[in-house]
């Protein structure tokens, strides 16, 4: 292996695994917040001591029979009971380690070596399985590959019967408290008991299901509630300290104590909340800032955040105590994107064609060769409501809605609806998302024949 490789590979994961630690030294001072304050003296928590897990019940260091105890002794490792942690590593991971030992096999051995390392660093500072979970997946790997061993294939699926057996005979042990210690293993493959156990258990997991069923555009999600999105198709948007940038956008807080408060102390939200005094349509701007499409809102009792979701939001469907809810569209499409909309005057506005203008009525008339068009920024995921008002100037016809996407390599996708004009003024509009591609639509004023129309104005709100 070149060292040249090596080095660059160290040097990814290096600026990858730096990016936590670089934020919360820009949030607090202290890289590894609120681990050894006493030394990084961060404002945000006792200087004088360092915050400790071992004040949780795990400790420190590894022994020889470590296996052994995290097995059967995984509340000190895990919040689990015993078993909790499976039995793959006590009747998988020995057999492993001798047979790399016997066969002298550099790779495995080594590819065992970083596993084993980083659980022995790792360990050294707080004995937690949740921090080691990256080498749990180094050693599946090193147990893996061990299989092509000849005889271990004939003895390999009697050994992963044994540990699937267990495992779960075992399964509810690897929960927080064993607050799923009625779990039906009918659930894993009945669709019907796996719905109901959710409503009663978790009913996020469903909410989640029905939102990947709505969201097909897959824009993101704002979760207020546990954070507990897994199986979640788009981007998830929780105002905790997993996004920090949306957490003090929604709720309108600045960088400071206050954030660092409700970090710490998440019961603090509502209580900052109603000390930010946010409107209805602020709210709703930072969600859309954000290019949120659904809610999930977890009902957590008559706050303040609670009551300024609902009224907002509409919901979609509940499942106890979570409900999917949508914006208001009341709130959305508040900000005229086009220039000179009402064609009051025509900068901003090219054409193709001939086009005739009614300067008594600030009217175009435009037909499917002869139009006028306009190109505007657009935020990928963004919904955006295209309006006309038009009328037949000659006879009856077909008018035409059209946004062209751009992306940066050309267009990236179109959409179109057609009307049937009127005699009178006539509001016609079409709802349009645009394409995750797209950084500029390109909107056009045209009919749908070469039968001209006449259009008052053309209106692009987002």
């Amino acid at each position: 292996i070149s060292l040249r490789y090596i080095a660059f590979g160290i040097g990814v994961f290096l600026v990858l695994g730096l990016i936590p630690y670089i934020t919360s030294w820009l949030l607090t001072k202290n890289p590894v917040f609120p681990f050894y304050n006493a030394v990084f003296h961060s404002s945000y928590f006792p200087s004088n001591r360092n915050f400790d897990l071992s004040e949780l019940g795990y400790h420190w260091g590894s022994t020889w029979d470590l296996l052994y105890k995290i097995t059967f002794d995984t509340g000190n490792y895990l919040e689990a009971s015993s078993g909790g942690s499976g039995f793959q590593w006590l009747l998988l991971f020995i057999p492993t380690v001798l047979l790399i030992i016997i066969n002298k096999s550099r790779r495995r051995f080594q590819l065992l070596l970083m596993g084993v390392l980083i659980i022995i660093v790792v360990f050294h500072f707080i004995s937690y399985l949740r921090y080691v979970f990256p080498a749990w997946v180094i050693l599946s790997a090193a147990v893996g590959i061990t299989s092509e061993v000849k005889f271990i294939k004939y003895i390999l699926p009697t050994v992963l019967i044994g540990v699937v057996t267990l495992n779960l005979f075992f399964l509810t042990s690897a929960n927080p408290g064993g607050i799923y210690t009625d779990f039906p293993l009918s659930s894993i493959e009945s669709p019907s008991d796996n719905h109901t156990y959710l409503e009663k258990r978790m009913p996020m997991r469903n909410a989640i299901q029905l939102v990947n069923l709505l969201n097909i555009n897959q824009k993101p999600v704002a979760i207020f509630g546990q954070p507990a999105g897994a199986g979640l198709s788009a981007n998830v948007l929780y105002p905790n300290w997993y996004n920090v940038g949306f957490l003090r956008d929604v709720y309108s807080i600045p960088l400071g104590q206050d954030i660092i408060n409700i970090l710490m102390h998440p019961n603090q939200y509502n209580v900052l909340l109603k000390r930010s005094l946010r409107t209805k349509q602020d709210f709703v701007n930072a969600l859309l800032k954000h290019g949120v499409g659904y809610i999930v809102l977890e009902q957590a009792g008559d706050v303040a955040g609670q009551q300024l979701i609902e009224q907002v939001t509409d919901e979609i469907a509940s499942y106890g105590s979570i409900s999917v809810r949508k914006i208001q569209e009341k709130y959305l499409y508040n900000k005229e994107i086009l220039l000179n909309p009402d064609f009051k005057s025509i900068k901003g506005w090219d054409f193709s064609g001939e086009i005739k203008r009614d300067i008594k009525n600030h009217a175009l008339l435009a037909s499917v060769r002869n139009f006028a068009y306009q190109a505007v920024t657009v935020v990928p995921g963004k919904d955006y409501l295209n309006t006309v008002v038009a009328r037949c100037e000659k006879a009856l016809t077909l008018g035409r809605l059209q946004v062209n996407w751009n992306g940066p390599k050309g267009i990236v996708g179109t959409s179109i609806e057609e009307y049937q004009c009127a005699p009178k003024w006539t509001k016609y509009s079409m709802k349009v998302t645009a394409p995750l591609n797209a950084t500029t639509a390109v909107v056009y004023v045209s009919g749908a024949s070469a039968i001209p129309l006449s259009f008052k104005s053309n209106s692009f709100r987002g």
